[in-house]
């Protein structure tokens, strides 16, 4: 996995943490009311979520070929780290 995706992953949860109560506070501002600036706020973090898994997923794969590749175990076929994935996570 490139050094770049995985630094951009570090930053990229923190910062939409950080945008959802900044939107929250910007449209109470506005004069909007609460449950209408919460409903922005709650639709930044809805919206990131697939971003955060598409990154999650690979470094979660590699964690458990990892894991696997430790304990001197060698997968041939995709199927069987799915099933591992699930006992081990």
């Amino acid at each position: 996995m490139p050094r770049w995706l995985i630094r951009s992953q570090e930053y990229f949860v923190p910062v939409v943490m950080g945008i959802s109560p900044i939107t929250f506070i910007a449209w109470l501002a506005l004069g909007y009311d609460f449950s209408f600036a919460l409903n922005c706020a709650i639709a930044v973090l809805v919206i990131s979520r697939p971003c955060s898994l598409g990154l999650a997923t690979p470094v979660a794969i590699m964690v458990v070929q990892e894991r696997v590749l430790k304990n001197g175990i060698l997968l041939n076929l995709p199927m069987h780290l799915r099933q591992l994935t699930v006992l081990i996570l």
